[in-house]
């Protein structure tokens, strides 16, 4: 992309508070992927902001004192897409199509992950410098709120008993590392 110098344009792609007021508007699988790709300033920035940090889930929310306690935690849609039926449906959700990717609370299925659909990915997911192991699997936007537990499977590929519930885990990284130990005991 050419443009003239000092143009407005390349004045607000180099205004670091305009391109993050920009950048929050992706949605998160484009700032994490496309938008760090861009170039190297870009990349920086993604990685060195604190909103668009929180917007991926590596940092947890600022609490912001003027807001009320939210009534549920914002889960990471990442995560949600790429682990699911590890995550609760969202609030609204009627049909099992539009919930999914999403846990229907009831039983886990193995092949739903999407390392497993797509076998090609499997190294990537297993990589130990994956973005995924170092994201929160929620948000709580204010460190007041009290805790909410979630409830997220109760069997998986034989194994039953209790429900595992998210709560506990700040990363996904440790839960699904215990969790593929645990079904290839089985």
């Amino acid at each position: 992309m050419n443009m003239p110098s000092g143009s407005p344009t390349q004045h607000t792609l180099n205004t670091p508070e305009l391109l993050e007021l920009i950048l929050s508007q992706l949605d998160p699988r484009t700032l994490l992927t496309a938008a760090q790709l861009t170039c190297r300033t870009w990349r920086t920035l993604i990685q060195t902001s604190h909103p668009l940090q929180e917007a991926l889930f590596f940092r947890p929310a600022r609490a912001i004192p003027t807001t009320p306690a939210p009534a549920t935690k914002k889960f990471n849609p990442l995560l949600a897409w790429a682990f699911p039926g590890f995550f609760p449906r969202p609030p609204g959700c009627s049909s099992a199509s539009e919930a999914a990717p999403f846990a229907s609370h009831a039983v886990f299925h193995w092949h739903t992950l999407d390392f497993v659909v797509r076998p090609d990915k499997c190294p990537a997911y297993f990589r130990k410098e994956a973005s995924w192991r170092r994201m929160l699997v929620h948000q709580q936007q204010q460190q007041h709120a009290p805790p909410q537990s979630v409830g997220v499977m109760t069997a998986c590929s034989g194994i039953s008993g209790e429900e595992i519930c998210l709560e506990s885990w700040v990363c996904l990284s440790p839960f699904f590392s215990v969790f593929v130990c645990v079904c290839n005991s089985k």
